[in-house]
């Protein structure tokens, strides 16, 4: 009996112990989940979190681009307005052209050369100029060019023929060569512009010699202004100066502003050369108050057909780069023939125009 009460009290004692592993084992898996949609939920709001923040930096990466799209479109802006308030005061007026297409690129940049040394001419025969067409409107787009052709004055048959040229050309003369006078009133006659080609000590004088009644620096004041103005005497109907050689002058200050108050006195306005890219021309001029325009691109300083029509890229580069840009050429037979072939520039937007802007 005795056993059997024993076998009782364990069998209810077991019992007892397994009801509560199956309570244990029914508790486990609540306790599970709760931990499971605890950790998920954490997951999720930590991905919500980081997602905010990446959402958050993409919205500021936009604003900043923006932003810096604005200020880029509105430096370009300030930049073209004062290109364009630097333009001389004298005007322009817009020469359009026809014609076809011809193709100048991949032209190799050859070694530059000093313009203070004389080049021989070459003997290639011209070609007939092309005609142009005339518009009175005043042009305030980019792609304007004027050109100057130099030393004129050696030559009366080569000055026909570049005043021949459709295009608003201005013609600076030197004032001590055979045909200076008769040069100069052909060029007013047909209207064009005429510059006094001023002679100036260059850095390689005596070796380059600017030739007969040149400003030099060990020249007192009033031997300089005594050849300023007789110079300018000898090429009557003059409105503006550009000097011939003068990389030395044109570095002195001092001379510069005595020179350009001369240049004022008589109501001319003065191109720069740049000869040297030292000089101190229009800077002064400005001081002054001299109408002033600096050369950007010569021409044929070194005479060959390639280089020139490298130059002519160059210049159309330029052109559309400041908007508007001032060339200069020489009386060469290559230049000429050059001149009367760039007909190709309309199709890129170039435009030629006139210093003083009137219509020719």
């Amino acid at each position: 009996m005795a056993k059997k009460a024993r076998s009782k009290g364990s069998t209810s004692k077991g019992k007892k112990q397994s009801d509560r592993k199956g309570e244990s084992r029914k508790r486990k898996p609540r306790v599970k989940v709760l931990k499971d949609f605890l950790f998920s939920t954490w997951v999720i709001v930590i991905l919500l979190w980081m997602g905010l923040i990446l959402l958050g930096r993409n919205m500021l990466d936009m604003s900043s681009a923006d932003k810096g799209r604005r200020v880029v479109k509105e430096k370009k802006v300030q930049v073209v307005a004062s290109v364009r308030k630097n333009l001389p005061s004298f005007g322009v007026v817009q020469h359009s052209l026809r014609s076809d297409k011809s193709n100048r690129d991949g032209l190799k940049q050859p070694p530059e050369k000093t313009l203070e040394k004389d080049v021989k001419r070459t003997k290639e025969a011209g070609s007939k100029p092309l005609m142009a067409e005339k518009d009175n409107s005043y042009v305030k787009r980019c792609g304007r060019v004027s050109l100057i052709i130099d030393d004129m004055g050696r030559d009366i048959k080569m000055a026909k023929r570049f005043l021949s040229i459709p295009y608003p050309i201005a013609f600076s003369v030197l004032p001590y060569e055979p045909h200076t006078a008769e040069v100069a009133s052909m060029i007013k006659e047909r209207g064009r512009v005429l510059l006094l080609h001023m002679p100036m000590e260059p850095k390689g004088y005596p070796k380059v010699n600017p030739g007969p009644g040149a400003l030099f620096l060990n020249q007192l004041e009033d031997e300089q202004k005594r050849l300023f103005l007789e110079a300018l005497r000898r090429v009557p109907g003059a409105v503006g100066v550009n000097n011939h050689m003068g990389s030395r002058f044109t570095e002195d200050r001092e001379a510069m502003t005595h020179f350009l108050t001369w240049v004022k006195e008589q109501g001319l306005f003065f191109v720069d050369s740049m000869t040297t890219p030292k000089s101190v021309g229009c800077e002064v001029a400005k001081e002054i108050g001299v109408p002033c325009v600096k050369r950007d691109v010569f021409l044929d300083h070194l005479v060959k057909k390639d280089f020139i029509y490298h130059q002519i890229e160059e210049l159309k580069i330029k052109a559309h780069s400041k908007c508007y840009v001032v060339a200069i050429g020489h009386p060469h037979e290559l230049t000429l023939k050059a001149l009367m072939n760039l007909s190709f520039l309309e199709s890129d937007n170039i435009v030629f125009v006139s210093l003083l802007g009137k219509d020719f």
